[in-house]
């Protein structure tokens, strides 16, 4: 009579290694994306926004109320309270989950300030001069950054375990 030892059982992956999911999961390229958007809006404000005959100007020296007034003469503050703002609600709703809908609000904004930068400075350029011509840029790095956070705030994200 011969006794068989028993054979021990192979252990599961479940419990000797934690899972991934197989790859990044959707909820970290979207946070990700919305913060790479949420930096491009903040270095958008030190970057040229104005480049026309050799005259430049960065974001900072524009004040916020001109996104309304392309008359004012206000100097303070600068458009960098409203995509400091932007950046701020996107990464706030990219790293709180129920808070989603504040990176949707940051990136609407980050476009926002773009658009309407662009709107008032067509609207006070003589004939003859296009509005792509003057703006430079830091325009172009903050409508970006906004359509990024935008995008990257729409990334489903993965069930929470």
């Amino acid at each position: 009579m011969t006794t068989e030892e028993p054979t021990p059982e192979p252990a599961t992956t479940s419990t000797s290694m934690p899972s991934s999911g197989g790859g990044s999961s959707p909820i970290a390229i979207g946070l990700v994306v919305v913060l790479l958007g949420a930096i491009a809006l903040i270095g958008s404000v030190f970057l040229n926004w104005v480049d026309f005959d050799g005259e430049t100007s960065k974001g900072t020296d524009v004040p916020v109320q001109f996104l309304v007034d392309n008359e004012t003469d206000s100097d303070s503050p600068s458009i960098i309270v409203a995509l400091a703002a932007a950046a701020a609600l996107a990464a706030i709703g990219a790293l709180v989950r129920p808070a989603r809908v504040l990176a949707l609000i940051g990136g609407a904004l980050g476009v926002a300030v773009a658009v309407l930068y662009g709107i008032q400075v067509d609207s006070g350029l003589p004939e003859g001069i296009g509005v792509f011509d003057f703006i430079s840029i830091g325009t172009y790095v903050a409508l970006a950054g906004g359509i990024v956070v935008l995008v990257g705030s729409l990334v489903p994200r993965g069930s929470s375990a």
